[in-house]
């Protein structure tokens, strides 16, 4: 089952000191929207968003993924679902798992980022 792509997203204090702290890391930009809380950085195959004010706690992203056949999928394996947001017939959406451990993992898919890879 493709999950899609993984990003980790970082519930941040001050967008702007830790904006300067990545990219003085080594981070480079991928998409940067400072003022409305929330940046985009990279650094090789690694993604990471800094979200001030738009997340409560940090958590991994995966996005790409078939929101629906996910669903399907994760019900059938024994995976709880936490909390549904969307689920639409075009493999868009998102929704909330936890790992064991209580750690948040998001699965949110635009339709233009839909990946046809199933595997």
């Amino acid at each position: 089952m493709n999950i899609g792509h993984a990003s980790l997203c970082l519930n941040v204090q001050d967008i702007q000191q830790t904006f300067d702290f990545y990219t003085k890391l080594g981070f480079s930009v991928h998409e940067k929207h400072l003022e409305q809380g929330w940046v985009i950085l990279y650094h090789r195959h690694f993604y990471l968003g800094l979200f001030q004010g738009h997340i409560t706690e940090n958590m991994i992203n995966f996005r790409g993924g078939h929101i629906a056949s996910l669903k399907e999928w994760m019900d059938k394996v024994g995976i709880t679902i936490e909390k549904v947001e969307s689920i639409h017939e075009n493999g868009s959406g998102s929704f909330f798992i936890r790992d064991p451990d209580g750690n948040s993992i998001y699965f949110d898919t635009t339709p233009e980022e839909l990946e046809t890879d199933k595997q």
